[in-house]
């Protein structure tokens, strides 16, 4: 179908589904830049039990280097065809005990050759890394990320268009290790998403076709 709502996919723990597009996971899954990605994991086939309706057909959980490891700066930029233009930049300060990272990137290509699905994401993250205590971590981390997007398949009632995603998230995870093999994990988000989605109706332009609205969610675990 349209919409990936069967596959969950986490960042650092927290869900990206849209409860605006049925669960749907293909815009929350962009709002990461690649250069903060430590490792990618996939847990295939069912995992419902453990995490949820969603997870019915497989888990993606996408884990964030560790501000710890990226202190300093760094800028980059790369070119490439089909309009594609992928440039950020990242500063990260800090210590053993905190440590901080600021990251911000735009990417922008043209889609297909026969496709009206351009992409335009901009965005911007933080993440904080403290240690209140020797057994205790805690992360925090807050974002904003818009996609400008192509869609459309140039029929009356879905015409060629430019649609809007914007999402805004805060994020908090505080964990304990108890023992070599036991720990205690507390983790809540909330993200806000606004879905701008309205183009005239072909036979009579005097009516407008609106898909847009607004989703919230908020997660404790």
């Amino acid at each position: 179908d349209d919409y990936g709502a069967r596959n969950l996919v986490l960042i650092d723990g927290r869900p990206v589904y849209s409860s605006f597009y049925l669960g749907d996971t293909h815009r929350g899954m962009m709002g990461v830049l690649l250069e903060d990605i430590e490792r990618i994991e996939v847990l295939r086939g069912s995992n419902s039990a453990a995490y949820g309706a969603n997870a019915m057909f497989g888990v993606i959980n996408i884990i964030t280097r560790h501000a710890d490891d990226t202190l300093g700066g760094e800028a980059y930029v790369t070119g490439g065809g089909r309009g594609t233009k992928d440039y950020g930049a990242r500063i990260g300060w800090g210590n053993d005990k905190a440590s901080f990272r600021i990251s911000t990137g735009r990417r922008q290509d043209s889609g297909y050759a026969n496709a009206f699905d351009d992409k335009d994401i901009t965005q911007t993250h933080f993440r904080g890394d403290l240690r209140p205590a020797a057994d205790q971590d805690l992360m925090l981390a807050a974002g904003y990320t818009e996609l400008l997007a192509g869609d459309g398949e140039g029929t009356a009632g879905n015409p060629m268009r430019t649609t809007l995603w914007r999402d805004v998230y805060l994020h908090a995870q505080w964990q304990r290790q108890l023992s070599a093999t036991d720990e205690i994990k507390l983790t809540v988000n909330h993200d806000e998403a606004t879905h701008r989605d309205a183009t005239p109706y072909a036979p009579d332009p005097s009516v407008m076709l609106d898909f847009g609205g607004r989703s919230k969610q908020t997660n404790l675990e």
